[in-house]
């Protein structure tokens, strides 16, 4: 039997206001959970709240930079 699945597009996801919600409230959690265990890997859910907020993630901008340098050489 053949599938005919859609490609799942990750970067559009992460993109959607689902996304965003995920990675704001997963980093939500990662924070709390590093308070209650007074660690500071707790402070690395700072990095997926702040990108959820601000729309724009570091891995998807260096994916492309790596795309734009590959395709001139």
């Amino acid at each position: 039997m053949k599938y005919n699945m859609k490609k799942f597009d990750f970067e559009k996801f992460s993109y959607s206001p689902v996304g965003r919600g995920l990675r704001i409230g997963m980093g939500i959690a990662v924070f709390i959970v590093g308070i209650i265990y007074q660690s500071w890997w707790g402070l690395l859910g700072i990095f997926p709240v702040l990108s959820g907020i601000m729309n724009s993630c570091p891995l998807f901008i260096m994916k492309r930079y790596q795309k734009l340098t590959s395709r001139s050489k």
